[in-house]
Parts: C-alpha cells; structure tokens; sequence
C-alpha cells in the first residue's frame, strides 16, 4: 500500500499567513515522517484552505495575491499542491469571485480551485454558465488546455476531503491521508477462494493498514 497524499486543512487571512502556512507545512513533514518507515513514498503533499468567499476582508480583486503568497509559502514549505476554492456561489458577489478563476490559475502553477454550484439542494445554473465562460477562458492559458486538470466544478460535496480539485476546508485546522490500497485487493484476491473468503482477506489486510495508520495519526494530533 502506498500513501497517495497528505493533506493539512487550514483556515487563511486575505493576507500575512506566514504562520498559519508555517504550522501547516510542519503538520505535513511530522506526519511524513512518522509514517517514513512503513511508506517511504509520498505522492504529494497539499494544503486545502476555506472558500475565498468566506475569507474575511478579501474582495475579489485580491485573490490573485493571495493565491501568489501562498505559493510562494507552500513552495518554501514543501507542500507541493494547493487547493483554494472559490466555494458555494449563489450570489452576484460571488460571481465575482467565478470570474478571477483565469488569474488563479495564471498566479499559481501548484494551485487548484472548485466551485460548488448548488445550495439548499437546487442547482445555480447562473454559475454554473459563468464558470463554463471560465473554462474556456482557463482552457486558452496554455496550448495543452491543462490548466483545466487544475479546476473544477461542483455539486453537493462535503468539507474536509482529500480529493482534488473537489476539496475545500471548514472548521478547526486537520489533516487526512489519503491511501493506494489495490495492491492488498489484488494480493487478496490472487490468493484464491471464494467470494466470502476473498472478502474476508481483504477486510482483514485493510483493517491491519488502517489501524496502524490511525494510530499514528491520533499520536500527532495529540501533540
């Protein structure tokens, strides 16, 4: 099994997060660290923040420097991808936000974003054409159209998750693994037996993983 990414969830200012970064970065190198010996291999280390729309005091022509400061700060940190969303949209104001998504992606090579289309259930076709318009124009920034890779659109998706483009953070500063665990399914399932047994072995070869890792999780979370 191999440990796809490590993943520190922290709230940001609209500016000056030397610190708040700092903190997250270290979150990462203990994390890795405690974790070396059993998975010497780290995909990628990354940091998700809360939507740009609920960061105080930020108004949407400021998003571009702040996603500059925090690559530059997750770079010196060793955090090698950011997420930054824009969040839930359902107003004019928000909209706003929609349109700066060609200048994130131009501040930020390591930078991922996402807009989460829906509220209450109910789907905001109004953003979602306003971030197609983003699409196209996002597309354009490079010959590949690559950029894309690097954002997303939305509907209904939970905090605090670890896939991205899709995540975004809310509440108290946390981190999360995320796990490459098909090697244990194959072996499991190479071993033979019937559908009882096989799932038997792979439930049995997961809960040894897992448990370990939580353990070492909820000893650096102590801290």
């Amino acid at each position: 099994m191999n440990l796809r990414s490590i993943t520190v969830g922290f709230n940001l200012r609209k500016d000056s997060n030397e610190e708040t970064i700092r903190k997250a970065a270290g979150i990462v190198a203990t994390v890795r660290r405690r974790l070396t010996d059993r998975y010497p291999k780290v995909r990628t280390t990354r940091l998700c923040t809360q939507p740009l729309i609920e960061i105080d005091g930020l108004n949407p022509e400021g998003g571009g420097r702040l996603v500059k400061e925090v690559d530059r700060l997750c770079r010196s940190g060793g955090v090698d991808w950011f997420c930054i969303p824009i969040g839930e949209c359902y107003d004019t104001t928000h909209l706003r936000f929609v349109k700066t998504l060609p200048t994130i992606m131009r501040s930020s090579e390591i930078a991922f974003s996402n807009v989460i289309a829906t509220r209450g259930g109910r789907i905001n076709f109004e953003v979602i054409l306003e971030c197609a318009r983003q699409v196209l124009k996002i597309s354009r920034l490079r010959s590949d159209g690559f950029d894309n890779f690097r954002f997303c659109v939305s509907a209904n998706v939970k905090p605090n998750g670890a896939f991205f483009p899709y995540s975004w953070h809310r509440g108290e500063n946390g981190f999360s693994i995320g796990l490459e665990a098909i090697d244990l399914v194959i072996d499991s399932v190479r071993a033979g037996g019937d559908l009882t047994e096989i799932r038997d072995r792979i439930r049995k070869a997961l809960s040894t993983e897992l448990e370990k890792i939580d353990s070492i999780a909820s000893e650096v979370e102590s801290e």
